[in-house]
């Protein structure tokens, strides 16, 4: 209604108007440019699959899922950042870009579950600091759905680590392979 102003009476509104909306595209534009220009002066570049980004630190996450995991192979990042699965051209096992306990239910979990054993997936990305972010990010999580994590008691009974991993707001990642396969 405001960029037009018809509903708005007044001779003097319709003088200022102008000058508002372009107030207003300003001031828009010029919060756009805050993000932008953080993107464009960040002091580390992470060459991905999907090309050449800029990050506000070094990520060993993209650089060894890379090095060791072939595009289009399925691995498993758990619980949470599936933008790895874009940037490394990698994808999910399951129907699941991110899971979260507490948030999904257990039949969701077994799924995961099953689809990790069933396709035999070889490799996952386990974030396994992620329970500590939960009571400052969703306090209202159940403290049970946390300590009784289906998907993450399977993980830690079939896979070990191979590596620890870092992202450039400091997120250990553990690169885990299937027991009965050799660290790559």
């Amino acid at each position: 209604w405001i960029v037009d102003g018809r509903d708005v009476p007044g001779r003097v509104f319709r003088t200022v108007l102008p000058f508002l909306n372009a107030y207003v595209a300003i001031a828009f534009a010029a919060l756009g440019m805050v993000p932008l220009r953080a993107a464009i002066a960040a002091p580390s570049q992470a060459v991905t699959r999907r090309g050449v980004i800029n990050m506000p630190g070094k990520d060993g996450v993209i650089d060894y899922v890379q090095a060791h995991v072939a595009p289009g192979e399925p691995i498993l990042v758990y619980p949470y950042l599936p933008l790895y699965y874009y940037l490394t051209e990698t994808a999910s096992p399951t129907r699941y870009e991110y899971f979260q306990p507490g948030m999904n239910t257990k039949e969701q979990s077994e799924e995961i579950v099953s689809r990790l054993a069933s396709r035999q997936v070889r490799v996952v990305l386990f974030e396994s600091s992620f329970a500590e972010k939960i009571p400052n990010s969703w306090p209202q999580t159940p403290l049970l759905a946390i300590a009784n994590d289906r998907v993450t008691d399977y993980i830690l009974r079939n896979y070990r680590t191979c590596s620890i991993l870092q992202s450039p707001r400091d997120w250990r990642f553990l690169f885990m392979v299937r027991k009965d396969l050799a660290c790559l």
